[in-house]
């Protein structure tokens, strides 16, 4: 029986925890599938969720060219294994869901009903990182130590998240227009 892994997530601050997600489930599966979750509420917020589908999928395709990905609107699991025509695989087949802690709860509540589906949550304790530090840090221009958290790109790429990611982000702007009135009345 093929065994399949579904990671999903928002992969919004691409970082090397999901790096490590995807290649444990390609390790540990025949297929993998990485479904980018785009349309629930907290994906539509700009300052969570600044990258375009396009940019995460041409990120996660250069380092990990035998996967599928998918865009899906929301992270709701017997709709997404029924779009990815593997609902029902096998009697629920062999199938593996890969996930940021946040979301764990809520993804074993979904298949709990659901013989064969397993839940995997990322180790934080084997690289801690976040999408929200990888933001951050591009907003405070903390440039080269972000690097280092991503996964493998052309400069090309890397500096097309950057500008994505510098447009949002009411917090970094908020912040940015304190500075500058602080540094204005300092000065006087």
């Amino acid at each position: 029986m093929e065994k399949i892994g579904i990671v999903l997530g928002r992969f919004s601050g691409p970082h090397l925890g999901h790096v490590s997600l995807l290649k444990k489930s390609i390790n540990e599966n025949d297929k993998t599938y990485l479904v980018i979750i785009t349309g629930n509420k907290t994906s539509m917020d700009k300052d969570r969720n600044p990258l375009s589908f396009e940019v995460k999928k041409e990120l996660f395709q250069y380092n990990f060219p035998n996967i599928i990905i998918t865009e899906y609107s929301r992270g709701y699991i017997p709709d997404i294994l029924k779009d990815l025509d593997i609902y029902g695989y096998k009697v629920y087949g062999d199938i593996t869901i890969y996930c940021g802690e946040d979301n764990f709860y809520n993804y074993t509540q979904q298949v709990k009903y659901l013989p064969g589906i397993d839940v995997v949550k990322m180790d934080r304790n084997i690289i801690d990182v976040s999408g929200t530090q990888i933001r951050d840090l591009i907003r405070t221009n903390e440039l080269e130590k972000v690097r280092k958290l991503m996964p493998n790109m052309s400069d090309e790429l890397f500096d097309r998240i950057v500008s994505e990611i510098k447009v949002t982000g009411k917090g970094y702007r908020i912040k940015e227009m304190w500075n500058k009135i602080n540094d204005k009345y300092n000065k006087n």
